[in-house]
């Protein structure tokens, strides 16, 4: 619009998925193996590695994104490898940080601290085979050696406005060898009596972000729940989600802490919500961006697509712009989603439409008025 000015830029992508076997079929050496078993079922769906095409695309994308925002931090928001090899974050760090070993992609985002902006997920935390149930492998401890929650020094907006950044880990308390880890739910309130020691229950200026991986919300449009709502369902968490437990201590944090946006992943398909959060006698709005997968292979060679079912589709590859804008005496936070086309680039909604993302590409909330 004619009166905002943009005061900080932010990028978020997840769910990457590295995995440690290069060569595709032709025009995808670069990309992870594709194991004739993984590819027919769904299930497997998130041991599918990452897609050299999606590599490319996010290459060019931070390219020119650099070159009119060149402090813009980047957010990874989990499930960095397909599970957890230590040489699938190896070779996610040729790619993330340092392109100057070998063997490399030719190109990379360039960010040798890149885990500092970043969270891992559920699939890191698994024992470098697709068996799921084991402890993580020294990969994990290599790349992220300080414990979660990690609260991240102000992020300076403008004078007297700072953001900051939250970390948590929502695998905390699921264990190696149980049903959570089977069924990939998140249960991590651990992480937030954690956060309650570190931060004050309000910081006058500071804009507050929770960066964690399992997402609030369902994978398929729906009118979004509020905290009355959710705290009636009585049935026990499906698949993916939320323990019932976390979920209620999540809701008294999100207002107790004031937090306004979280960054998660997780489920492949993007989506942007306005969360009401509740502790009981008050209430807020948060605003959920949940990042797809950003380069893991979104498509299949033709050589499998003619052993498949006809509807079998695997989501886009997306990522996030996150954007925090003065707008005459209000403060706004503006996130769009931006998928890979056909065309080989990540575009927004204006260039254009695909009836396999939700219909909002993007939405903004109030931080603060002056």
């Amino acid at each position: 619009m004619g009166n905002d000015r943009e005061l900080l830029t932010l990028l978020q992508i997840s769910d990457l998925h590295f995995g440690d076997k290069l060569g595709g079929h032709g025009v995808d050496q670069l990309s992870a193996g594709l194991p004739w078993l993984i590819s027919r079922f769904s299930h497997f769906d998130g041991l599918l590695g990452h897609h050299y095409k999606a590599l490319s695309a996010l290459h060019d994308f931070y390219k020119r994104l650099w070159g009119r925002h060149p402090t813009c931090p980047v957010i990874v928001t989990g499930d960095i490898t397909a599970n957890g090899a230590a040489t699938q974050f190896d070779l996610a760090h040729l790619y993330l940080g340092d392109q100057t070993s070998e063997p490399n992609f030719g190109l990379g985002l360039g960010l040798p601290q890149w885990s500092n902006n970043s969270i891992s997920g559920n699939h890191d935390q698994w024992p470098g085979s697709n068996l799921i149930f084991g402890r993580p492998t020294a990969g994990l401890k290599k790349y992220f050696n300080q414990p979660f929650p990690i609260v991240a020094p102000p992020l300076e907006i403008k004078k007297g406005l700072n953001l900051r950044f939250l970390f948590i880990d929502t695998d905390a308390e699921v264990s190696p060898f149980g049903a959570n880890r089977f069924l990939a739910r998140g249960d991590f309130v651990s992480q937030l009596v954690a956060l309650r020691d570190q931060i004050s229950l309000g910081t006058p200026g500071e804009i507050r972000v929770l960066v964690m991986h399992h997402s609030l919300m369902p994978p398929p449009p729906q009118s979004p729940p509020t905290a009355a709502t959710q705290q009636h369902k009585t049935a026990l968490p499906a698949p993916m989600e939320i323990t019932s437990g976390t979920r209620k201590v999540l809701d008294h944090f999100l207002v107790d802490y004031g937090i306004k946006i979280i960054m998660c992943g997780h489920l492949h398909v993007p989506r942007l919500t306005k969360y009401d959060a509740s502790n009981g006698t008050e209430r807020t709005t948060v605003l959920e961006a949940r990042c797809g997968t950003t380069t893991q292979r979104d498509e299949y060679p033709y050589e499998i697509v003619r052993l498949i079912s006809a509807g079998r589709r695997l989501p886009p590859n997306t990522l996030i712009l996150h954007r925090v804008i003065q707008r005459n005496r209000s403060l706004l936070w503006r996130s769009e989603i931006f998928w890979r086309s056909r065309s080989g680039r990540f575009v927004g909604s204006s260039e254009y439409d695909s009836p396999s993302l939700p219909s909002q590409l993007m939405a903004e909330i109030e931080l603060l008025q002056n």
